[in-house]
Parts: C-alpha cells; structure tokens; sequence
C-alpha cells in the first residue's frame, strides 16, 4: 500500500487489496494435483512450487485464485513474474 493510504473507519465499509497475477484454479483429487487457467492452460510448469502446495490440500478440493509474485519486500508485483519462480495463492475460493 502506498503511504497516507486509509480505509474508512465506517464499519459498513470493507476493501480488498487489488493483487494483479494470474487467475488460476487447483485442482486437488486423490492422487493428483492441478493447476490451470481460466482457459485451461496447464500451469503445472509454470508455477512448480505452487502446484506442489496443492498436495497438502484435502483430496477433492477445488480452489480458485489468483497467483501473485511477490518483489524482496514481500509486496505484489507483475512484473517479478518474469524474473523470480516464488509465487502463492490468494483469494483462495473452496468449491
């Protein structure tokens, strides 16, 4: 968040951080995991280490999310996607 950002202290009011990545679906079954895009693209490959985390979900599990790069400060970015292989699910959705 850039500084001198506020939410309101309105307790009607929510906010979500807006994350710019991929959106991407997991799949975890009894014996495979799955990560894809909304289009179907595999994207096992692509994000290894996230795709791996989906084992450590419950068999049956479907999540949908965003997969988000993260710069050396530990805040969002796009474009670390095309220097960096760290990356996480957020905004998980369990179906």
């Amino acid at each position: 968040m850039r500084s001198g950002f506020r939410t309101s202290k309105d307790p009607d009011w929510t906010y979500e951080v807006k994350l710019d990545g991929y959106r991407a679906i997991g799949v975890r079954t009894s014996s495979e995991t799955f990560l894809y895009s909304r289009n179907r693209k595999n994207f096992n490959k692509r994000f290894p280490q996230t795709a791996e985390a989906l084992g450590d979900l419950p068999a049956d599990t479907v999540i949908d999310g965003e997969v988000v790069a993260l710069d050396e400060s530990g805040r969002p970015d796009f474009t670390v996607f095309s220097t960096s292989q760290r990356s996480f699910v957020n905004s998980l959705l369990c179906l």
